[in-house]
């Protein structure tokens, strides 16, 4: 339940973030000539520095007169106070409100748990998969050590084969050496068989240890008798059951990986029924108490609470485009808050829109100042506030700096006139056209330097901000990612139109098993019946010859008898051809020959004509399933493209102009009336647009230089080159102009901005 009192609080600590009214800003100097501007300031979340912002101290062109005294220079402007950091705060999920344990006014610190759903299936679904996880776990330590005593019992079986290997050497050492005794030394012989002995003895020992047995009559009888050798049989298949028990291994992995993963979307679940501060903050708002039920949030449902830090409180004014190059980010402020008269605050500027604000030729910036309040001052959103900035202190001595351009104003051309003379001979009579050629050196046109290169960045589709990386002001590369979706739904939604394809593609596959089936079943069939019909008709003609030999005319006929005679050798041979195909086993079923026997009549007809229906449906069946599996596939292509558009990536080097979005926003599918996320410009890609007098547009053309003024840099002059002439003119009380488009040569200490009045003079040639 939305609370009126809640709504006029969150109004007031937001004030500031919707507009300043009445912002002013001026430049004072010794001689007190102030001006003032009026326009809307931005939200005070941009709290990023925009691109490096100039200064009037070395800037070719800039001139700081000084007399006798001290100068100052003093940007002033007025504006609201207002919070930096707040958040709307959502569950992650819907459900019945358990417990809000805050309410409004409540000071509360990073990490509180602020209110939680009623989790009581969640408990018992997180409990679950925490067993199954953990059983997991358990089967893969058990898999993990029958590996490791395979691997030791292979080891331990191949260390003894290598002992009983040399024991066999070293017996047959033993027998060689007995076998020589009556042809050499006694003695020699009998210290050669003491030697092998003794190694005997050891490698025995080395048998003894790896078998686990002492040196007892037990153990030597079964190295004599069982332990005999170890075959290689064995080895081989412990080799065998190693790779079993690995397999085992790899796959009480993946159940773990597949059960880590149910846990942990159970447990986000759980975690979203849970809302804890970001930061240390005040309530400012709340809309819902204990028992209520929320919604899966959405971008029309009101956060469950407002909170904000009173500790990041900024002052945001307006500048105009003349004093925007003289101040910089980090520059210190001096700050009056209207209800603490005499009191003074320390500040620094935290960020400098880039975008500016026009009403007219009169061009503003807004400047975000964050405040250092002390703990004896409680200021509050929304109080009205005073900013002086100090841009220069020069000293008492002429400090006057070189006022030579940048670029040299473009030379006059030389007017070209058409002489006139008389008519002779046959050539034309030149004095009736009186064309003026007559031009102007130079082609002047006014307007405003523009961004050439820039993009609204949207999500392609709706929900929660999980991040945003980038804060007004930054400056990006090409291909970085600039915010990001919850994509719990959208990666569920993922793998559950994988599944819903790989089951398409099987059914797919068991409805072309059925079509081939079919078509193999009525193939068979005929091919049984064109041997029948053979044997039929073996049969008539054998008896047709058998009637006409009957025929007591002729007595009979030896040549008939013969035909006669080959036709049933004939028939008999496809008689026992067609018992043999009968008899294959992929024939079971087809048709039986009885079958044939009784209705040859209709078989034909009945029986092909069942089996072509079978084929037509088995071919409607899998051209179902491949309908199915186009869908499915578009639906694993939709749903991967949602995942993909619920990341803003940079599609070009630039710098955030204007984000207007926090993290955990909720968003909906984006439309004509939506903001986008983040307004991304090419700040070196500028040119300045001016309007051209459709009596001067006729002499210009693609490629012509310029040389370009700019108000907020009095004395500096940019080069250009005309890009591009509007083929549609701009009316305004009669006088026809067009827009022509100036790129511009921006030399690095000259902070140019998008927004900024423009003067251009167009060389004529």
């Amino acid at each position: 339940m939305m609370k009126v009192a809640g709504i006029l609080v969150a109004l007031l600590m937001l004030a500031g973030t919707v507009g300043c009214t009445a912002a002013k800003s001026s430049v004072q100097s010794n001689n007190q000539i102030t001006s003032q501007s009026q326009t809307t300031t931005k939200s005070p979340t941009s709290t990023l520095p925009s691109r490096a912002s100039g200064s009037t101290t070395g800037r070719p062109g800039a001139t700081t007169p000084t007399t006798g005294a001290s100068a100052v220079n003093m940007v002033k402007g007025d504006g609201v106070v207002a919070v930096v950091n707040y958040a709307n705060l959502y569950f992650g999920t819907g459900g019945k409100i358990e417990k809000i344990y805050v309410n409004e006014g409540d000071h509360v610190a990073k990490g509180d748990v602020l209110a939680k759903l009623d989790t009581t299936s969640l408990t018992i679904a997180l409990a679950s998969a925490k067993v199954a996880l953990d059983t997991a776990q358990i089967a893969q330590k058990q898999a993990n050590l029958s590996l490791q005593t395979t691997q030791m019992t292979l080891d331990k079986n191949k260390a003894m084969s290598d002992e009983n290997d040399k024991i066999s050497d070293i017996k047959m050492q033993i027998k060689a050496v007995q076998s020589m005794i009556p042809f050499f030394n006694a003695d020699f012989c009998a210290q050669r068989i003491a030697m092998y002995q003794q190694q005997l003895d050891s490698e025995n020992n080395n048998l003894l240890a790896l078998l686990g047995q002492t040196d007892d009559a037990g153990a030597n009888t079964y190295i004599s008798n069982t332990y005999t050798a170890l075959n290689i049989q064995d080895v081989r298949t412990l080799a065998l059951q190693l790779k079993s028990a690995q397999k085992v291994v790899d796959s009480a992995q993946k159940t773990i990986d597949q059960a880590q993963s149910n846990f942990n979307l159970v447990q986000k679940q759980f975690d979203d029924a849970s809302i804890k501060a970001p930061f240390n903050g005040v309530i400012a708002t709340l809309n819902y108490n204990d028992g209520d039920i929320v919604a899966t949030p959405s971008p029309t449902q009101p956060p469950v609470m407002y909170l904000v830090d009173p500790g990041s409180l900024a002052v945001n004014f307006n500048v105009s485009e003349l004093d925007v190059p003289k101040v910089k980010i980090d520059q210190p402020a001096s700050i009056s808050i209207l209800a603490y008269p005499g009191t003074k605050l320390d500040g620094k500027i935290t960020a400098i829109s880039p975008m500016s604000a026009a009403q007219g030729r009169m061009v503003n910036y807004n400047i975000t100042v964050g405040l250092t309040v002390p703990s004896n001052v409680a200021v509050k959103a929304g109080m009205d506030a005073s900013v002086q900035i100090t841009i220069a202190d020069t000293a008492t001595q002429q400090t006057t700096q070189s006022t030579k351009p940048v670029n040299t104003t473009l030379p006059a051309q030389t007017t070209k006139t058409t002489p006139s003379g008389p008519n002779t001979g046959n050539t034309p009579n030149t004095a009736t056209t009186n064309k003026v050629t007559s031009v102007s050196a130079l082609i002047k046109g006014t307007g405003s330097i523009t961004d050439l290169s820039y993009v609204n960045l949207y999500f392609g589709t709706g929900g929660k901000i999980d991040k945003l990386y980038v804060k007004q002001g930054d400056t990006i590369a090409k291909g970085t990612v600039l915010a990001k979706l919850d994509t719990t739904n959208l990666q569920a939604a993922l793998t559950q139109a994988q599944v819903n394809l790989d089951q398409a593609n099987l059914a797919k596959a068991q409805a072309v098993t059925a079509l081939q089936a079919a078509q193999t079943t009525l193939d068979k069939t005929q091919l049984l019946i064109a041997s029948k019909t053979d044997i039929f008709n073996m049969q008539w003609q054998i008896r047709a010859l058998q009637l006409e030999n009957l025929d007591p005319s002729d007595g009979g006929s030896t040549y008939r008898m013969q035909q006669i005679m080959a036709l049933n050798a004939q028939t008999n041979s496809k008689i026992k051809a067609f018992s043999t195909l009968m008899a294959q086993p992929e024939f079971a079923g087809v048709v039986t020959y009885d079958l044939i026997n009784a209705k040859f009549d209709t078989l034909i007809t009945e029986d092909i004509n069942l089996k072509t229906l079978q084929i037509q449906i088995a071919q409607q069946n899998a051209n179902k399933a491949q309908d199915a599996i186009d869908q499915a596939q578009i639906n694993l292509d939709v749903a991967q493209k949602q995942l993909d558009q619920a990341v803003i990536k940079a599609p070009f080097d630039g710098m955030a102009a204007n984000v207007n979005y926090n993290t955990g926003d909720m968003l909906a599918s984006p439309g004509p009336s939506q903001k986008p996320v983040i307004y991304l410009v090419d700040p070196v890609a500028l040119a300045a647009i001016v309007t051209v007098n459709e009596l001067d547009v006729t002499n210009m053309h693609i490629g012509q230089t310029a040389a370009v003024t700019i108000d907020a840099f009095p004395g500096v002059s940019l080069k250009g080159k005309v890009t591009a002439i509007s083929a549609v003119p701009t009316v305004r009380g009669g006088i026809v102009d067009y827009n022509v488009t100036i790129t511009l040569s921006i030399p690095p200490n000259v902070d140019v901005r998008s927004g900024m009045n423009a003067t251009a003079q167009i060389s004529n040639n």
